[in-house]
């Protein structure tokens, strides 16, 4: 969907925002909020010295909104890739390692047999407590949640038909990203896969997206967003809250993407015997990005 196009508040938009506002508020309030992501998103330490909850919150309707790289961005990729994974598969379990908000949950479990079992992987427990909060009973009775890292993480034992995530393993350097992927393996049956994108192109190591000019139209784009959709915020420190969080975001976010599609393929292949890549069209996150869809066959187990 194009940004522009978001500005409209139709009734499909409209269930958006409240589904946003509803993830936020539970995210927001969360009893876990004197966690700090210390291991995963240490550039926002600073700015949530009272916990990562608010992080959370946030990135919540960012992700929503279409403001941020997002599982959503890519929905049909990961339904389609996670249909075929899961369906007339008696037993199918699928892996999701790493998520920020119950977006790749939510994508997962529609996208699944309804007979599968999801295991959901953070090393927060911010964002596990509130995929089990706003989630219908039925939908968590399909769900484990595992606060654990993912560089260490090896199944305990559990054989996956797929793992996915979003976007996860430029967040590593790539010593520590070949070590995530070399775990995934270890848990994928032999005729498993992974299904999950990584950003083309732009800076290696690259920390704050954009320039200033990139950077400034994204906070006005996102405030905007928030008057256009009608998004209730009860206080002026939560909406300080918001837009500080945000503007972190595109200021301070550490991405070690930027490789190209042979580079993402050469690499991936070093896990994988079948590595299968699409390429996005054109993604809003602070700028605008393309992404290597990825789905990987043939895990080459030692």
């Amino acid at each position: 969907m194009a940004l522009e196009d978001l500005a409209v508040l139709t009734p499909e938009k409209a269930a958006i925002r409240d589904k946003m506002v509803h993830w936020y508020e539970v995210s927001a309030g969360l009893v876990f909020n004197k966690h700090t992501c210390v291991q995963g998103w240490k550039d926002f330490t600073s700015s949530t010295a009272e916990g990562c909850a608010d992080y959370h919150a946030v990135f919540s309707l960012l992700d929503l909104m279409g403001m941020v790289s997002s599982p959503w961005a890519h929905e049909d990729f990961y339904k389609g890739a996670l249909w075929t994974a899961s369906h007339d598969r008696q037993g199918a379990r699928v892996l999701i390692s790493g998520l920020a908000t119950p977006s790749m949950a939510d994508i997962v479990l529609e996208a699944t047999n309804p007979e599968a079992k999801i295991d959901v992987l953070d090393v927060c427990p911010t964002p596990l407590l509130t995929c089990q909060k706003v989630f219908k009973p039925e939908q968590v009775e399909r769900m484990k949640f595992i606060q654990r890292d993912a560089l260490v993480f090896d199944g305990e034992g559990v054989q996956y038909d797929a793992i996915t995530t979003d976007a996860f393993l430029t967040r590593f350097p790539e010593e520590g990203r070949l070590k995530v992927l070399r775990k995934w393996v270890k848990m994928l049956k032999p005729d498993g896969r992974a299904v999950t994108t990584w950003r083309i192109g732009g800076k290696q190591g690259q920390k704050g997206y954009g320039d200033a000019d990139d950077q400034r139209i994204f906070m006005e784009n996102l405030e905007k967003r928030v008057r256009d959709w009608g998004i209730p915020m009860s206080t002026f420190s939560e909406m300080q809250t918001i837009f500080g969080l945000a503007k972190a975001y595109a200021e301070k976010m550490h991405s070690y993407s930027g490789q190209t599609v042979e580079q993402i393929k050469t690499f991936m292949k070093q896990c994988f015997g079948d590595v299968r890549i699409e390429e996005s069209g054109w993604v809003y996150d602070v700028v605008l990005r393309k992404y290597a869809r990825i789905i990987a066959y043939d895990p080459i187990k030692d």
